[in-house]
């Protein structure tokens, strides 16, 4: 199965989209590396193959990545199992990432494969709900 990603870049402070898909884990891999840039504002997923509507923004800093994962039934967060020295939290695409979202950036690119293949919320992360 393929999903669909579009991330943004800030080029010379204009708003640039790119889109691209990804078919499969290295490829998933690859774009989680080229998002780990200061002038990326994280990126969007969309699972190609489903009716179910369900939607992802991620981004990467430092080797450090965290997801917003909504559906039907909800919205969450990654949730770190750090609970050590806190920085600031993420802004990507809109979205204010709460503290401890944050996870390894190999751990995103498993939950993105994951969720590649079921369309489904990923099981191989932790999530925090989303507090209204």
């Amino acid at each position: 199965m393929t999903i669909e990603v579009m991330w943004r870049t800030v080029e010379n402070d204009q708003w640039r989209e790119h889109h691209g898909t990804a078919a499969n884990t290295e490829e998933l891999a690859g774009i989680v590396r080229l998002l780990d840039d200061p002038r990326v504002d994280g990126a969007t997923v969309h699972h190609a193959d489903t009716e179910r509507f369900s939607e992802v923004v991620f981004g990467v800093r430092d080797g450090r990545a965290a997801m917003f994962y909504t559906d039907e039934d909800g919205a969450w967060y990654t949730l770190s199992e750090d609970e050590g020295e806190e920085r600031e939290p993420p802004v990507w695409f809109e979205v204010d990432f709460p503290h401890r979202a944050e996870v390894t950036a190999e751990l995103v690119v498993a939950a993105l494969d994951e969720y590649r293949v079921t369309g489904l919320r990923p099981t191989v992360v932790r999530w925090q709900p989303m507090e209204l």
